[in-house]
């Protein structure tokens, strides 16, 4: 009996410990994780829309959405999840294809709506 208790409040208590969900807003908002970039000429901070195997696709703090090339990135921080010096890796690149807000590809018509909102025709590319 006593030993049954023990179990139960041990159970009961594993529920509580650890990370709430409602503290982490891209497990409760549609939106992807804000972060910024450091490129090799400059910063450039925003919401992470989509990762590909060649580039990350940001709206970025002007509301434009941007594609930036592994090869120009230098650094990212995107708290609580990477923070890296230096071009992402491949396990990085997986988490963050999980905190975009289009984890497997920012459908057509979804960037169709953001390009109009943004009063684009096609997503711009930092060189």
């Amino acid at each position: 009996m006593t030993r049954s208790i023990a179990v139960l409040c041990v159970l009961l208590s594993g529920c509580a410990v650890g990370k709430n969900v409602n503290s982490v807003p891209v497990a409760v908002t549609p939106s992807g994780a804000e972060g910024r970039l450091q490129l090799e000429r400059g910063t450039l901070t925003g919401e992470l829309l989509s990762v590909t195997d060649s580039s990350v696709i940001v709206l970025n703090a002007q509301q434009k959405v941007v594609s930036l090339p592994l090869v120009r990135i230098r650094g990212l921080e995107f708290k609580p999840f990477v923070i890296n010096v230096g071009r992402p890796d491949q396990q990085q690149l997986g988490v963050l294809r999980r905190i975009s807000r289009f984890p497997f590809g920012i459908p057509d018509a979804a960037l169709a709506a953001l390009l109009a909102r943004s009063g684009q025709s096609s997503i711009e590319s930092v060189p």
